[in-house]
């Protein structure tokens, strides 16, 4: 499953058919508003799951600054980080993007850093995992703004929780996170408690997911 894909078309059908619409054969401007709306639902969901910062979509790079000390973040970016302990940094303005230093409040830095960048991937390029979190919860808030059925939207939180634990359990089998990593390629101390499960997520363990 993991080289599989949905398309984008397939993704907004998906999003359709929990409204129970009627499935479009392209994506091309029809005058069909319900379609254009279930794209902006699609791309919206899309920018949220992958600002959280997923291993997919997390790389760690050094940047050095610029003559003038400026460090420029490459186009897409969502979410920085520095890779040091208490080194706080954030990204400021839009095309260009600068990286902004908090411990100084100065985009002028003049020492390279290094720092985990978080990117937007296109929603085509994404594993199926993550792309099935996205689209059912993009259908959710689809069938909320267009029929707002509440015993259908219960059905769909149930459905996106499903997709958002599978796309967890990917995420941190292809991170190898452990007691001595999280995803930011940070150490870090753990200790694991057991508790007995709420009544809410109990079906979903019993049922392996």
């Amino acid at each position: 499953m993991s080289n599989m894909r949905f398309s984008r078309l397939t993704a907004v059908n998906r999003i359709l058919m929990f409204a129970g619409e009627q499935p479009v054969n392209s994506l091309s401007d029809d005058g069909i508003n319900d379609t254009a709306l279930a794209e902006a639902a699609l791309d919206q969901c899309t920018a949220e799951i992958q600002k959280e910062g997923l291993t997919v979509n997390t790389e760690i790079h050094t940047y050095a600054p610029d003559v003038e000390g400026n460090i420029y973040l490459p186009t897409g970016t969502l979410r920085v980080d520095a890779v040091k302990f208490n080194r706080n940094v954030t990204q400021r303005g839009y095309q260009p993007t600068r990286l902004y230093d908090l411990d100084n409040n100065t985009y002028t830095f003049t020492d390279e850093i290094e720092i985990n960048l978080v990117v937007g991937i296109a929603f085509e390029d994404l594993p199926m995992d993550i792309q099935f979190a996205i689209v059912d919860k993009a259908a959710r808030m689809y069938q909320m703004i267009t029929v707002g059925d509440t015993n259908m939207d219960q059905i769909l939180a149930e459905q996106e929780l499903r997709s958002r634990m599978g796309m967890m359990r990917a995420n941190e089998e292809q991170g190898d996170f452990n007691l001595f990593k999280n995803m930011n390629n940070n150490a870090y101390w753990a200790v694991t408690r057991l508790r007995k499960p709420s009544a809410k997520y109990k079906g979903l363990i019993d049922n392996g997911y």
